[in-house]
């Protein structure tokens, strides 16, 4: 018996060690242990994402240098709608909270990983737009044995539902985003 969980001990790290490989460079990083704190704007009130969007709807990455990380809009005063594709500036993915491009919105712009947990929105997405001009890597972080899951979209990729889109371990992507890659 003692052979039988040895060698399906081995056969499980090589699997893992199998999938491993297959992520990409960029989305290899450890999944967040901690929520980093990140600001935003609204109507002129910093606030800490991580700790909810209160009435913000839409959240934009800002770029380097600006005061806040993200600048948020809400209801009437936001010049974007969250209901379209054209909400999404150029340069940016966008994923919306809802499929068909509804509900709340969140952008990015700036390379390097995006961790969803710390502005609130890991495990949330059901729709997106890569209006960039590269590719997005998006990771689902998993834990044991089971290497993160990954899929990459190309500049200009639409997806109006992620439930359309299926998961390696079945299911679908549809609210199984965690990170966001950008190069």
């Amino acid at each position: 018996m003692r052979k039988i969980l040895i060698a399906l001990m081995s056969a499980g790290a090589g699997v893992a060690l199998t999938l491993a490989l297959g992520v990409p460079a960029q989305a290899q990083e450890a999944a967040p242990t901690e929520v980093a704190g990140v600001t935003a704007e609204l109507d002129g009130q910093v606030f800490d994402l991580s700790q909810g969007w209160g009435d913000a709807e839409t959240c934009l990455e800002e770029p380097d240098g600006a005061p806040t990380d993200f600048r948020c809009y809400a209801g009437e005063d936001s010049h974007l709608e969250t209901q379209s594709l054209d909400d999404c500036p150029s340069d940016h993915v966008c994923l919306w909270e809802s499929a068909q491009f509804g509900g709340e919105m969140v952008g990015f712009t700036s390379s390097g990983n995006h961790d969803l947990g710390n502005i609130g929105w890991r495990d949330r997405a059901s729709s997106f737009y890569n209006n960039r001009s590269t590719t997005v890597t998006f990771v689902d972080f998993r834990s044991g044995i089971i290497a993160d899951r990954w899929i990459r979209y190309e500049a200009g990729n639409i997806v109006a539902d992620l439930s359309s889109i299926p998961y390696p371990d079945g299911g679908s992507w549809d609210n199984k985003i965690d990170r966001v890659t950008l190069p």
